[in-house]
């Protein structure tokens, strides 16, 4: 079955009005059908979907362990040199002598000249 845009289904019909019989008598001709463009944007949104409740409970059991524990001790000795120090000499370093670390501790006084 083809289209005729020249043949109109309504003349078939019956109860036709006034209108539709004078336009089907009046002399055919082709039909201009526009061409329509559709667009259409699409974009998308976040939509809460649902909730969730999360409970966290704790449960404390107490339980042996064995561990092995380690000690330290330090034994630290302050021994005053009372060297003063020139201004033009490098600052002494730390230096370990045997199982001894030694440990320079300097500070600064006032030197009236």
């Amino acid at each position: 079955m083809s289209f005729d845009p020249t043949v109109s289904s309504a003349a078939n019909e019956p109860g036709q009005d006034a209108l539709t019989k004078r336009l089907d008598n009046a002399p055919r001709q082709p039909m201009v059908l526009p061409v329509i463009e559709e667009q259409v944007l699409v974009e998308r949104e976040v939509v809460e979907s649902g909730r969730l409740q999360i409970r966290k409970t704790v449960q404390q059991i107490e339980q042996p362990v064995q561990v092995t524990l380690q000690h330290d001790e330090v034994q630290i000795e302050h021994v005053p040199i009372n060297q003063y120090v020139a201004d033009d000499a490098p600052l002494p370093g730390s230096r370990q002598e045997g199982d001894v670390l030694i440990v320079p501790v300097l500070r600064e006084v006032v030197v009236t000249r």
